[in-house]
């Protein structure tokens, strides 16, 4: 978790879908969802993009 809020922060001005394709092609911990079917990628791709907006919400007012 660390590791991707300093990497959602650093990339901010990105949009949710630049940060998700960053942390797919770098975190070697999601290097598994390559070998998924279309519509399980489909799937991750979703619920870390989620996430992604969940950090950025979260960067923005860390106090909520």
């Amino acid at each position: 978790l660390d590791e991707w809020l300093s990497v959602i922060a650093k990339m901010q001005e990105s949009t949710p879908e630049e940060i998700t394709d960053y942390l797919l092609e770098h975190d070697p911990l999601l290097s598994g969802t390559k070998r998924l079917s279309s519509d399980l990628q489909e799937r991750e791709r979703l619920f870390i993009k989620n996430s992604v907006k969940g950090f950025l919400g979260y960067l923005k007012n860390p106090k909520e």
